[in-house]
């Protein structure tokens, strides 16, 4: 930023880095824009939610997907002057995605046909940093007797390691896949099983059915 010297910098979502970006800019003296402000989830244990907010109080300029953001910045204080409701990027990028998706790599023993199977994720800490709740999710996948397709985010894939449980023999692990063969799984599965709001948004967006698990449902099985 010293050595550009923007008139502006643009930050983006809730991530670790839009915060640190909108913290290095105000403090440089420069004016900071978000995109996707005013989003809550009222859980100050989720630390997107702390990035979310402190974003949104630094910024000069908070662009919000939706009008319950919009509302939320307001009842939060922040000048209305300051606020635009300009929809979602993220719908604009699945709209736009759709028909350019790929279809992932998949296991060779693994045959599908049309929609016959469940993208899941699973990463949020809540769901895998207790092992008893990480056998609960897999035991409920396990018996819901579907095709299950699980891309392993590392810290999952770091986890299962102590869980002491062996893997139900529908649940089918792959490696971590690029946004156009993402967009291929929430397309053509049959419902989509996730702890990921970015997922269960991209998801709805292009119709296909959600089942969300949010922290305080991370003990249920899912499926059954």
């Amino acid at each position: 930023m010293n050595e550009v010297k923007p008139d502006w910098v643009l930050v983006y979502g809730d991530t670790d880095s839009t915060l640190a970006g909108a913290l290095a800019a105000s403090k440089l003296h420069i004016r900071v824009a978000h995109v996707e402000a005013g989003l809550r989830s009222f859980n100050r244990k989720m630390p997107e939610e702390i990035n979310r907010v402190l974003t949104d109080h630094i910024a000069d300029l908070l662009f919000a997907p939706t009008e319950s953001g919009r509302q939320n910045l307001i009842n939060e204080g922040i000048p209305v002057e300051k606020i635009k409701l300009v929809g979602d990027v993220m719908y604009d990028a699945s709209l736009f995605y759709k028909e350019k998706a790929r279809k992932p790599v998949l296991p060779e023993e693994l045959t599908i046909q049309g929609n016959d199977f469940v993208l899941c994720t699973i990463h949020r800490a809540e769901n895998t940093d207790n092992a008893e709740t990480l056998r609960n999710i897999l035991t409920g996948l396990g018996c819901s007797g579907e095709i299950i397709i699980l891309p392993i985010h590392p810290r999952t894939r770091a986890k299962l390691a102590y869980v002491n449980a062996p893997l139900p023999a529908n649940i089918y692990l792959i490696e971590p896949v690029g946004y156009l063969e993402m967009v291929w799984l929430e397309a053509n599965c049959r419902v989509v099983a996730t702890d990921s709001g970015g997922v269960q948004k991209e998801a709805t967006f292009i119709r296909s059915r959600v089942l969300p698990c949010v922290p305080k449902q991370s003990g249920l099985n899912w499926l059954i």
